[in-house]
């Protein structure tokens, strides 16, 4: 509960005085990572469901996952670009002392980025998981069941007298 009360009193001092929490989010969203998240985002979205409504296999759906996690790895790269910028600019200027309110509201501005990539990427993934659960239970397809991938054995050469193996 403590820790709760904390982070309200943190965030409270990131956003500045008479602006709305919504007005805070968008205005720290208005970074070109963040237009790259959700243009990402909408993409990779966009894929998934051509894939989920065309019906390919589950392999093609569990392959698809590996996009996923773009529009985070995007953010997590203007966070650390922003962090890299603003440590930059505290050790720039020893002679000034940084107020510690000032480095953790920056920081959780920073964070809304992070956030904001994994709320766009969460219906991707709910689209995938039961797309691929879906498939994976499905009947089979236009009535031709799947048949699994298994290896072909061969058959062993037989010499012309047929009763001796031929060597390769």
């Amino acid at each position: 509960m403590q820790n709760c009360i904390a982070s309200s009193v943190v965030l409270a001092q990131a956003i500045p005085p008479g602006t709305s929490f919504g007005g805070w989010v968008v205005g720290v969203l208005g970074t070109l990572s963040s237009a790259i998240v959700l243009i990402s985002g909408l993409l990779i979205f966009g894929g998934a469901c051509y894939l989920v409504a065309t019906k390919r296999r589950p392999s093609v759906l569990a392959a698809y996952l590996v996009l996923l996690p773009l529009p985070v790895l995007i953010a997590i790269f203007g966070e650390m670009k922003g962090m890299v910028s603003a440590l930059t600019a505290i050790a720039s200027s020893p002679d000034i002392a940084v107020p510690t309110e000032h480095i953790a509201a920056n920081t959780a501005a920073s964070l809304v980025t992070v956030l904001f990539a994994m709320l766009v990427s969460a219906p991707t993934y709910f689209l995938l998981a039961f797309g691929l659960l879906a498939r994976t239970l499905s009947s089979p397809i236009n009535g031709v069941p799947l048949t699994p991938i298994r290896p072909k054995v061969p058959e062993p050469l037989v010499s012309s007298g047929g009763s001796v193996p031929a060597t390769a």
